[in-house]
């Protein structure tokens, strides 16, 4: 999961969503200059993959979108548009929200739970609901009872990750450690499939690394609870689960983090 900088120019200013007929002419390049957004944002939210290949008449979503000022924190800009914080962080593919800089562009998602667009498993062939298994717990003797959502070898990292790296096996359960709910479920550039699960604590839980994934927005689940299978990093091509947690925008420590 890259960090995903997008700088407003000085005309930017925040923008509700909204919706532009292409003119004749137009290119995505001057549509995103005359809204103050940028190209990438406008080709990630219409799914343009050909920015070429426009036509008069095509109507385009401009993005509701927040510029950071002095002052403003992932938490502040996520009470001022009644939007989980955490969601915000995952729709600009931000993993460290210290990282975020003063004129950086947002995108705010609508309505405060939603998330891109994904193809919808067919309910006959989802995993969901199954029946709560035993979350990873530490090795014996190491003096913790915690639960974690899959085995390995356990590493705290900080810099523009903050969490733990699990070294796992490739195809091992990864479970969710608490109760909650799923706020996001989607593939990441950088780590694979990415989970957020939110529980009634106010904590967010992230698993980023699995190769599929069994749950989606809106679905709750239990400690123990199977949400997806371990992949291969797509960086250094090992089975290695990121697992983060955040409070209020702000990053926890996943040892203390509550599981509830």
């Amino acid at each position: 999961m890259c960090v995903l900088v997008v700088v407003a120019t000085a005309a930017a200013v925040d923008a509700a969503a909204q919706t532009h007929r292409i003119a004749r002419g137009e290119t995505l390049y001057s549509i995103a200059r005359k809204y103050g957004v940028t190209v990438d944002l406008l080709q990630r939210s219409n799914n343009i993959t050909d920015p070429t290949r426009l036509r008069s008449g095509q109507e385009l979503t401009i993005p509701h979108a927040h510029v950071m000022r002095k002052g403003d924190t992932i938490y502040s800009v996520g009470r001022k548009y009644g939007v989980n914080p955490a969601l915000i962080l995952a729709a600009n593919e931000i993993i460290d929200p210290t990282t975020v800089r003063i004129g950086q562009l947002l995108v705010i998602p609508e309505g405060g739970t939603s998330s891109p667009p994904r193809t919808e498993t067919p309910a006959a062939q989802r995993r969901l609901p199954v029946a709560p298994g035993p979350a990873a717990t530490a090795r014996t003797g190491s003096g913790e009872n915690r639960l974690w959502p899959t085995d390995g070898q356990r590493t705290r990292i900080n810099g523009k990750l903050t969490g733990l790296k699990i070294a796992g096996t490739e195809g091992a359960a990864v479970r969710s450690v608490s109760s909650g709910t799923v706020r996001w479920a989607s593939p990441s550039r950088g780590f694979g499939q990415v989970v957020l699960v939110e529980n009634p604590l106010g904590y967010i839980f992230g698993y980023l690394g699995s190769a599929e994934t069994y749950v989606v927005v809106g679905d709750q689940v239990e400690i123990g609870t199977e949400i997806g299978r371990l992949g291969l990093n797509p960086h250094d091509q090992k089975p290695n689960l990121y697992f983060l947690v955040f409070k209020d925008g702000i990053p926890a420590d996943p040892w203390q983090a509550p599981r509830v």
